[in-house]
């Protein structure tokens, strides 16, 4: 209590007015904004994703979709990302380094300090209350992740369940196509067989026709004979009437054909004909189902220590190139040191695999498989007795534009169109390579063999600037 300097009666203290609570700090919007959502610090070479819009440095969401392999999307939206497409945001880049030099200014200063012209513009408050701003500030930031955390977690339920829905979906597709694939071979084999057995009924009764003409026949003939035999007079004109009677139904009854069954005989060898087609459409159909369902089409890669010195790769080492000088490569018993050939990085000791190659325009290449054990130090000839499987374009002789399998000798091929792509598929087990005009799937030619060890994709190369590229 203080005294009034009227010695009147006292004149109480006024109460110390209440601390005002901490305003949300202005930049806090602004520094959340410029803030990536996956490693919670500003941006760095800050880049947007195309779709949505979203902002993340570049490190971070490279990470990210290099975590996540095929299956993309944003960070932080979890939308779908249908390739690995950025931009950099060179604005949003200017704004964080203007915030991170503010940010420079967040320091304690003395009160010297404070009344210089260099902070006569900064916006000053006692340490005490910076404090207490930035201990809640945490709370505030653990708040978010954790609001965050909650919603991604929602999110991920949701995009799970709308997978297990699309799964759900490609089964009961799968489900109904087969059903109506077996509805429509059931069909037709109650169709066939309701011909065949149409053609029973009228083999049936052509048989029991022919026999009871036949049956009519010899009873004409055995009464004839009956009568002639019962009389006494000698052998004369009447008996070699008779005689020549047997003889000429005799020849009718075995030797003439019955017009019936021949009729039937077509009708037969007509519907073998249809049944040889059926059979021939479904194995065409077993073995392309099996092709595009089983086949592994897993990513194959080219073998740098395979390559000749004069091919060059590419950085994914999927295309090969010829060029016109050596490389300066180590020696290595896996390379080709006389042919422009290399193998694929992968080989197979079993199962089926399917890969394609781009040819383009190509003036002279082969492609296909080749054993491991292929002669690499020396010339060789393309051909399965080497160890090679490959068809390709001619690279001797005077037609420069004709297609060939390599067999011995070489196996001219007639296209019906110039391929871009060749699809190779290699079927371990059932010993065979197969090729195909990979735009169409038009067969090209088939080697077959019995393969006893590792098997490699294979290319080659003639003329320089020429190319070979790897299909995804």
């Amino acid at each position: 209590m203080e005294e009034d300097s009227c010695g009147g009666a006292p004149i109480p203290a006024p109460a110390p007015a209440p601390t005002p609570a901490p305003a949300p700090a202005p930049g806090r919007g602004l520094q959340d904004e410029l803030t990536c959502a996956v490693c919670l610090e500003y941006f760095r070479d800050p880049v947007m994703v195309s779709d949505c819009g979203h902002n993340f440095c570049r490190a971070c969401v490279t990470q990210c979709w290099e975590e996540a392999g095929r299956g993309l999307c944003c960070p932080q939206c979890r939308e779908p990302v249908p390739q690995r497409l950025f931009r950099p945001n060179r604005q949003l880049a200017n704004i964080v380094d203007i915030v991170r030099q503010l940010d420079a200014d967040q320091r304690a200063v003395c009160l010297v300090c404070y009344l210089a012209w260099d902070h006569r513009g900064h916006r000053v408050v006692p340490v005490e209350e910076a404090a207490l701003g930035f201990q809640e500030a945490p709370q505030e930031h653990l708040a978010c992740l954790r609001k965050g955390r909650e919603e991604s977690k929602v999110q991920r339920e949701r995009q799970g369940e709308e997978l297990l829905k699309q799964t759900e979906t490609e089964r009961q597709k799968i489900i109904a196509e087969c059903k109506e694939l077996r509805g429509f071979l059931e069909e037709k084999e109650q169709f066939l067989l309701s011909r065949l057995e149409e053609l029973d009924r009228d083999i049936v009764k052509r048989k029991d026709e022919s026999v009871f003409k036949l049956s009519e026949e010899i009873c004409h003939i055995d009464k004839l004979l009956s009568e002639k035999g019962g009389e006494s007079e000698p052998m004369d004109q009447t008996d070699q009437s008779v005689a020549s009677t047997v003889t000429s139904s005799r020849n009718w009854v075995f030797q003439k054909q019955e017009p019936g069954f021949s009729e039937v005989e077509k009708k037969l060898k007509s519907f073998s004909q249809k049944s040889a087609v059926l059979k021939e459409v479904l194995l065409e159909f077993k073995e392309n189902l099996r092709f595009e369902l089983e086949n592994d089409t897993g990513d194959i890669t080219l073998d740098p220590e395979s390559t000749n010195p004069y091919l060059m790769l590419s950085e994914d080492k999927r295309s090969v190139r010829l060029r016109s000088a050596p490389q300066d490569l180590p020696a290595n018993p896996k390379r080709f040191d006389y042919a422009f050939c290399v193998l694929g990085a992968e080989g197979f000791f079993s199962g089926r695999h399917y890969w394609e190659v781009e040819v383009g325009d190509g003036d002279s290449w082969a492609v296909g498989a080749a054993r491991e054990s292929v002669r690499r130090k020396e010339k060789i000839d393309f051909a399965p007795e080497e160890g090679i499987w490959a068809v390709g374009l001619n690279w001797k002789g005077k037609n420069w534009d004709q297609y060939q399998a390599f067999t011995s000798p070489e196996t001219p091929l007639s296209l019906c169109e110039r391929p871009r792509k060749i699809g190779v598929y290699l079927d371990y087990e059932g010993g065979w390579v197969a090729f195909y005009n990979a735009d169409n799937m038009a067969p090209i030619f088939t080697f077959t063999a019995a393969f006893t060890e590792k098997i490699f994709p294979f290319f080659w190369l003639f003329y320089v600037g020429s190319s070979l590229s790897l299909c995804n």
